[in-house]
């Protein structure tokens, strides 16, 4: 009796080393899986702020394209009312400032 109580310990003991060694290699795999699908979330979060980022770029973008629009369209039409101000104009503005400088500084 003493001889088979020692094996149904002994095989107690072999079926929780057993249990232990698998429960063990199980936490492995759990951990892996659980850290592959951590990498995956990583990688999936990544790619939406990215996008998301490309997006508000993209809008602001278009947004300063838009704003800047109307600014460049009237600066175009001041630069060519410069441009085709009448020469008699530029010839007679010429004569009023030398005219100022002259009679300010004098004729030296």
């Amino acid at each position: 009796m003493a001889l088979e109580s020692i094996k149904a310990v002994k095989q107690a003991e072999d079926e929780a080393n057993d249990a232990i060694q698998k429960a063990l290699m199980q936490s492995k795999e759990m951990s892996k899986r659980a850290d592959s699908k951590a990498m995956e979330i990583y990688k999936n979060s990544m790619n939406t702020a990215k996008q998301e980022t490309a997006r508000i770029l993209a809008d602001a973008q278009l947004q300063g394209e838009n704003e800047a629009e109307p600014i460049l369209k009237e600066g175009g039409s001041d630069v060519e009312k410069i441009l085709n101000i009448d020469q008699a104009k530029i010839d007679e503005a010429v004569i009023l400032v030398t005219g100022r400088i002259v009679r300010k500084n004098g004729n030296n």
